[in-house]
Parts: structure tokens; sequence; C-alpha cells
């Protein structure tokens, strides 16, 4: 058996232990007289104390302080210490041998079956930070008994921080030390609302301690204080407060001060600034929300309107057949109202009221004006004899669902059309805000669009011939592929074969049609040599008048033209209107089989779209002359508009054919 004595330690885990009294103790030697001091001999000085626990936290803070305003002198390691900084070390380091004195007990638990709880306390200064925990159990005489479990110690940063920043801190490092004797506790406020540096803080100390709850302690009441100022070594061997915690916990919890209401200044709370953001959310209409195609939206609400009509009425007044053109004109305003309505709800009340709209609306420029409860366009026309939607069109609000179903329907409609040329279809009937924008996205998010859109390249462009800088009469000057030259009128033909008989017969009936052109022009390839000798063979092929096309063609005053080889600049006028007939030829028929009937109507349909392209840029003032198309020198006016009225087209048509003779006649 191992025989010890009173005085008899052995070290465990690197702490001094008497196992006869059970308690643990500390011991430092005292230099000599003549010992050097040096940021290297002082850091060795303060690692020679191991305490794990913190139990003389207070005592060693006071030289990590030391160690920290010595590091702003900027001194080398084994620089010799000024003289009043070292005896300043000196003095600590004999006060710190008296550390011999001290006996902690190691067991804080009487009995291991006894009810006991975790207390901590955290505090802070300018200079250090820290915080202690205290074991209190409760004993079978109704009494308590507490004693100090583990202390951490922290120097302030040299970046000065406020002091409630340091208790946050000082919480933080408590939290911690609480996490490893127990998972959770809890704390009040949400992290989110408090700057970076404290959120970050807070948000770990509301993990770390969820089942516990945080209270206001005053300082003379707070063992961490001891932490936060430092002590001497005579002050912490004889302070209870330090070793056994405020007297309180010794008390049954009936007789504990109250908590101290503590409301610290709303500057110093570092509280992140609140932006409020106000979400409206409307619900859409449940039928605009279920289609995605306009015709047929507008032919069902044209049909629950005529069932609405219907109920309401004797069976002789009812509506039945196929809807009338009147019955989808109301069904469309009916839609136009109500995208109107969810845009400009403001502006219809202000006209309704006959007041003047704001200067921040959108409609400002516009001159809008109500009739019959949609917001049309104003302007200088109503004497005009024109259409009341080319007159005064129906605005249209941008990003709604009502325009986007209206530009979709219209860029199929008119066989895919392309940006420009939707916009100028829209623009016939409404008036839609941030137009181009609304066109180019519809024609961008197009499926078949994007599967058919080739990959451009844009080569540099040679200068223009004289025929197309020469003003003449339509269809003067021809390429091949019949596209007039200087006013890009495209007409489509179609024949049954590719021999001389045929293509002469075709140009026959556009000359039928167009009139005599003085100059053909074609294309003369050196690509592909079969095909070279093909076109020269087709060209000089004799028809039944033993004449081949150029001759028959000098014979009737046309002058036949082939580029030079290796020059598809030259004919890249033409070019590009096969190229833009190809657009809609392969988005509409795709892979689809058409008998020759339907290939001849789709042609013409293709030529009358192509022919409606506006020919310059549009603009977006209404006070702005209306785009110039093709269709204008060819008829006086854009082949796929409606209808005009009877009354307006009759005393209309004679001043749009002298407006266009004279034009052909500059």
């Amino acid at each position: 058996m191992l025989e010890l004595n009173d005085n008899d330690t052995t070290k465990t885990l690197g702490l001094v232990w008497n196992p006869r009294s059970d308690q643990l103790l500390f011991k430092v030697s005292p230099h000599v007289t003549e010992y050097l001091f040096t940021k290297r001999t002082l850091l060795a000085d303060l690692n020679r104390v191991f305490d794990p626990l913190g139990f003389l936290a207070p005592v060693l803070i006071s030289g990590k302080i030391f160690i920290q305003q010595l590091w702003q002198l900027k001194l080398d390691w084994d620089t010799v210490l000024p003289a009043d900084m070292s005896q300043r070390w000196h003095n600590y380091t004999h006060e710190l041998s008296q550390i011999d004195q001290l006996k902690v007990l190691r067991k804080v638990k009487d009995h291991p079956y006894n009810k006991f709880e975790l207390h901590g306390f955290c505090d802070a200064s300018m200079n250090a930070y820290g915080a202690c925990i205290y074991v209190r159990q409760w004993q079978q005489d109704n009494t308590f008994t507490c004693h100090l479990l583990i202390a951490r110690a922290r120097v302030a940063p040299l970046k000065v921080l406020s002091i409630p920043r340091l208790e946050l801190c000082s919480a933080h490092v408590l939290a911690i030390l609480m996490a490893k004797a127990r998972k959770t506790l809890n704390i009040r406020g949400i992290s989110s609302q408090w700057s970076t540096f404290v959120a970050s803080r807070v948000s770990e100390i509301q993990t770390l301690t969820e089942e516990m709850t945080w209270q206001h302690v005053r300082t003379k009441l707070n063992p961490a204080d001891l932490i936060s100022r430092g002590v001497k070594v005579k002050e912490l061997l004889n302070s209870n407060l330090w070793w056994y915690g405020p007297i309180f916990l010794q008390q049954p919890e009936a007789e504990w001060p109250a908590e101290c209401s503590f409301a610290p200044p709303s500057e110093i709370l570092e509280k992140r600034p609140v932006q409020f953001a106000l979400l409206v959310q409307t619900n859409e209409n449940s039928i605009l929300a279920k289609y995605s195609s306009w015709t047929k939206l507008v032919r069902i609400t044209a049909y629950l309107k005529r069932f609405i009509h219907n109920t309401h009425n004797k069976c002789r007044e009812r509506c039945i057949g196929p809807l009338s053109v009147p019955e989808l004109k109301n069904a469309r305003d009916v839609w136009i109202k109500i995208a109107q309505t969810d845009a400009f709800n403001d502006e219809i009340k202000s006209l309704r009221q006959g007041k003047s709209l704001s200067s921040h609306s959108k409609l400002i420029t516009l001159s809008p004006f109500l009739e019959e409860g949609i917001i049309r366009v104003g302007g200088r026309l109503q004497r005009s004899h024109l259409p009341i939607n080319q007159r005064h069109p129906a605005i249209l609000p941008k990003k709604h669902t009502v325009t986007e179903l209206i530009f979709t329907e219209y860029h199929i409609k008119y066989l895919h059309a392309g940006p420009q040329n939707l916009l100028t279809r829209v623009r016939q009937e409404f008036w839609p805000l941030d137009a181009m924008r609304t066109a180019r996205r519809i024609v961008h998010c197009c499926t078949i669009c994007y599967r058919a859109r080739p990959q451009l390249f844009q080569p540099s462009m040679g200068e223009l011939p004289r025929l197309r800088v020469t003003p003449s009469r339509p269809f003067t000057a021809t390429g091949v592929d019949t596209t007039i030259l200087w006013s890009k009128k495209p007409n489509g033909d179609q024949v049954s074969n590719l021999s001389a008989q045929a293509f002469l017969a075709a140009l026959r009936r556009f000359f039928a049609r167009r009139g005599q052109s003085a100059h053909i022009h074609s294309d003369n390839g050196t690509n592909f040599h079969g095909a070279r000798a093909e076109l020269r063979r087709y060209y000089t092929e004799h028809c039944q008048n033993n004449k081949t096309i150029i001759e028959s063609l000098a014979t009737d005053g046309t002058e036949w033209h082939f580029n030079p080889p290796s020059a598809p600049h030259m004919g890249g006028l033409w070019e590009a209107a096969v190229k833009s007939a190809k657009h809609h030829l392969l988005r509409i028929t795709g892979s689809a089989k058409i008998n020759f009937e339907e290939l001849t109507t789709m042609l013409c349909q293709i030529e009358a779209c192509l022919n409606s392209r506006p020919l310059t840029s549009q603009s977006s003032d209404p006070e702005s002359f209306a785009v110039l198309t093709p269709a204008h020198f060819l008829v006086g006016g854009c082949l796929t508009l409606p209808p005009e009225p009877a009354d307006g087209g009759r005393q209309n048509v004679p001043e749009t054919h002298r407006k266009v003779v004279s034009t052909q006649d500059l």
C-alpha cells in the first residue's frame, strides 16, 4: 500500500495535486536578482503558470495586459526592457510567487445525486474581458453550496472597442464555456437586427445557449469583474466572491436580488437600419392565366358574355350561331379595359374626374383620353376618316399578360414576323408602351424562330450600283429572284419545273402584273461547276419560238445582266429577299407536305407580309408620320391592314392615290 503524508503532492494533467486533502496547488519560483527581462523571457515567465481551468485568471490577466502594452513598443525579442518596465515586471513576478499559498478544492460536488445548477458570470472593461461559471448544489438541510468551476480571461484588442461590444465578447466567452458543461441556453433578440460585428456573436451565443436565461448582475456581485480589471495575489487568496461566487447563490432563489432593469442608450445598440418594402400581391385573373392564345381568350370571353346575355333575356332576344364581329370586338375591349385598369388605375380615375394627369405618369406625353372606358392616344386626327384604332389607338401597358398575348398572336398570324414588322402590325391597332423591347422579346422567346434563326455573318458592304440610287418606276430594274432593286418590293411566283419555258412563263406573268422591266440581273456563281453549267444552259435554252430566254427578252426591250463570278454582294438585295421569304416559309411549313395551290397561296401571303414591312425605323412619338412600306408604292397602302369603312374609304382613296402618284413622280 502506498503511504502519503499530508504534504505529499503529485502532478496530474499538468496540475499539482495533493491526494490527501484532494486539493489543487500552484508553484511559481521567483527570479534571481540579476535576471534580465526581455520579450522572450516575459512570455516564458507567464507560461510557466499552468492554469487550464482559469482559477488564476484575475491575476494572470494583469501579466497579459502588461505584455500587450510591451508589444506596442516594438522591441526585438532579445532586447532588454527599459528600467521602469523591468521593475514593474519584477514586482509582478515576485507577487506571483506567493501563489504557492493557494489551495483549491478539486471536488466541487459533495454528493453525486444532489441537485445542482450552473451559474455563469461575465464582465468587460477597456483592458480585458472574461467569464466564470459556478456550481450551485442543493444540500439535504435545504442549504446551498457554491464553488468555482471554470473561468476564462481575454485581453481587449488593440483596436479600441466600445464597452457594449466588449460586454458582448465576454458573453460570447461565457456561452462557449457553458456549452462545455451544457449544450443549450437562451438569449433575447434576433441576430439579424444587429450590425455584422454584433450579429455574428449573437448568432453563435444563441446557438450555444438555447435553454438558459440571461440576467443582469450588479458589479459588486459579479465575480467576472475581477477578471476584467485584474487583482493582486493576496486579494485573490482571500476573495470569497471569486472562489464561492456571490453570496445570493448560497441562498434560496426567492431571496435573490431582483433583476436590474437596464436600458442602454439607442445610439450604442448598433442596430442595423431597418428598410421596409411594401409588397402588393394581386390575384391574377384566372381566365387570363389559363389561356396563352389571344384569339382563344377573346372567343371564350365572347361566349361567356353571350351566355350572360342569354340568361337575362327572353328566347327571342337571345344570340345564337357563330360569334359576330361586334361580339368579338366587345370581348377584346373587355380585356383591354382590364389591362389598363391593372396598370393605369390612377390615370383612369383622374380622366374620369376631368383632372390632369400627374407629371410622373407614363401617359402624360400621349395626351390620353377616355372613350367607352378605354384609354386612347390623343392627337389632332379626330376629323380624319381613318378607323378609330388608327386615329386613336388603345394604350397597352408594358409587361402585361394581355400585351404579351397580343404581340404573340400577331407574331404568329403574320408568319413569325420580325420585330420591326411585328411592331408595325401591332401599332396599326394599339399603342403599346416600350413597344420595341416587347417585340424583340416576343421574337426572341419564340421557339420556332429560335430554332430557325441562322448564325449571322456581316461582310463588308460594297458601293451601291447605279440602279439602286436612281429613282424609277417600280420593277424597272429587277433581280432574277423577282425583287425590285431600289424600293425592295418582293414578288414571288411558283413554277412546275426548272425549264426555260417555265421560267419564261413566270416572267411573262410577272410583267403582266408589275409591268415590263428594263434590266434583269442574275447570279453567276462559280462555287459549283455543275450548277454554273446548268444555269448557263438554262438561260441559253431555246423555247418554243426557237429563241433563247435572253433573245426573247431583248425583243421586248429587256436587257439581261450576269453578275461577275465570286461577287455575291452584287446580288445581295434579292438574296436578302429570298432569305426573308424563307424566314416565314420555314416557320410555317416546317416539315409538312403541301400541294401546288397551297404553296402558291402561301407565297402570296409571304409576299404581302414582306411588302408591308417598314422601310424606315419607327418613332415612338404618336404625332410622327405613318410608316412607309413597299406596298404604298404598289397599291397606296399596307396590304395587311383590315378593310376600312366604306364611307371613310371612298373619301380617303383619291387623296391617298394622289400622294402615291406624287411620290412616284419625284
